[in-house]
């Protein structure tokens, strides 16, 4: 599975982002991830935004498990619940973009 996470906007507006392919991680992180993609409930592609944060960090996930394309955004206010342990997984990898 190929994840291309974005994190934009916020106060400063860094954006950073990651890259993960599930076959070049270990056995350990790839199956961690794949347990927060599969319990994240991610199955369609949506984009869910504020109306009143202009200020709020965006989180956008792209999913590839070769037989399926998912695309979603959501902003700090609007993450699902079911999404939060992924996105907090993927922030904690991503490095600013140059």
């Amino acid at each position: 599975m190929k994840i291309r996470f974005t994190q934009s906007g916020g106060f400063v507006g860094l954006v950073k982002h990651a890259d993960l392919d599930t076959d070049a991680l270990s056995a350990d992180d790839s199956k961690h991830l794949a347990e927060l993609v599969q319990s994240s409930g991610l199955s369609a592609s949506e984009q869910k935004l504020s109306a009143q944060g202009r200020d709020l960090e965006q989180y956008e996930i792209h999913l590839d498990d070769g037989s399926r394309k998912t695309s979603v955004v959501f902003d700090a206010k609007t993450v699902p619940a079911s999404v939060k342990p992924l996105v907090g997984y993927l922030r904690k990898l991503a490095r600013p973009k140059m």
